[in-house]
């Protein structure tokens, strides 16, 4: 967390002050909290915070490792095993049950032949490249007839077997509002 960013400390801070505190003390008040938060991750301590709680896991099992080293009276390379028997500490957030955290969602795949006709389509009538706002624009301007069957990539078709003009992406989609609205 950063003291000048938007999110963590002073974000924090500044909810202090707006409720009465002068600056100064909401910034001693937070740094306070999280010092004593890391000092118990230091020691160990289990720190409960809102939506869990921040724990240190030990490992307590050796570990080993093959170590390369150059031996100088003869000056080769030998190799030797090392065993650790110190673990290793990690920290660990473990959540709360009723801790809502949804799924972020999947990327979309590629695009299929009828996005990529969509695209040039839209980019002979436009003379530029369309943007995802571009598309939703259009989709949203045939969606707003439900009773009236067909896609986008039919209707791109037939504005363009109708003699297609170079037009904006807003008149398009006030174009084809207004020819499936008849």
């Amino acid at each position: 967390m950063t003291w000048k960013g938007k999110k963590g400390k002073s974000k924090l801070i500044q909810e202090l002050v707006a409720k009465g505190f002068s600056y100064r003390q909401a910034g001693k008040a937070v740094n306070a909290v999280f010092g004593q938060m890391a000092r118990a991750v230091r020691r160990g301590e289990r720190t409960e915070i809102p939506g869990g709680t921040i724990q240190v896991m030990q490992n307590n099992r050796k570990r080993r490792e093959l170590k390369k080293y150059r031996n100088i009276a003869t000056g080769r390379i030998q190799y030797k095993l090392v065993d650790y028997d110190r673990g290793q500490r990690r920290i660990k957030f473990l959540p709360d049950q009723q801790l809502n955290v949804e799924l972020i969602p999947k990327p979309p795949g590629p695009p299929t032949p009828e996005d990529l006709e969509v695209r040039e389509l839209v980019l002979l009538f436009t003379g530029r490249p369309p943007t995802a706002q571009d598309i939703a624009t259009l989709q949203g301007a045939i969606d707003r007839h439900p009773h009236k069957s067909g896609a986008l990539l039919r209707r791109l078709r037939q504005y363009g077997e109708r003699g297609g003009k170079r037009i904006s992406i807003s008149y398009l989609a006030q174009y084809m509002e207004f020819f499936y609205w008849l």
